[in-house]
């Protein structure tokens, strides 16, 4: 499992604003869904990000996020509302499941989020996918 601390910082690059015990809970959550791999945990914190701004209100349900329900954004096909507004570990392996990381960044975010095409929200996922997976991988190095 990658090391909490790894995801942590690369979720506070993202979002300064989220405080640091919830940005470990968060990064516990990615941690025990990605397992080792870098790639799932980039795009988990990207998507996350992407879809609920970190918000506790959009993670708790009580409002909806960019396009779904959950701090990851999961639609209606990945599961009932309970288990996608479930605990953090939960929505991260329903969102997991939604990924397909064995893309392209491109094409994982464009299939995630129902984006035809290179929209700019998919490219800002991309980008910020790339950066991301550096920023966990950097941890990796230390």
């Amino acid at each position: 499992m990658l090391p909490v601390a790894w995801i942590s910082a690369a979720l506070a690059m993202l979002a300064p604003h989220v405080h640091d015990a919830r940005a470990d809970r968060i990064a516990t959550a990615v941690a025990i869904t990605a397992g080792d791999d870098v790639d799932l945990a980039a795009a988990l914190v990207v998507t996350a990000e992407g879809e609920s701004s970190f918000r506790r209100d959009v993670e708790t349900c009580e409002v909806r996020g960019l396009g779904g329900r959950g701090l990851f954004g999961t639609g209606p096909g990945w599961g009932p509302e309970s288990r996608r507004c479930g605990g953090l570990a939960g929505q991260a392996r329903i969102a997991a499941r939604a990924l397909a990381t064995d893309l392209d960044p491109e094409a994982m975010f464009a299939r995630f989020i129902a984006a035809p095409g290179m929209g700019p929200e998919v490219r800002r996922r991309s980008g910020l996918f790339l950066v991301t997976r550096e920023r966990i991988a950097i941890g990796a190095c230390l």
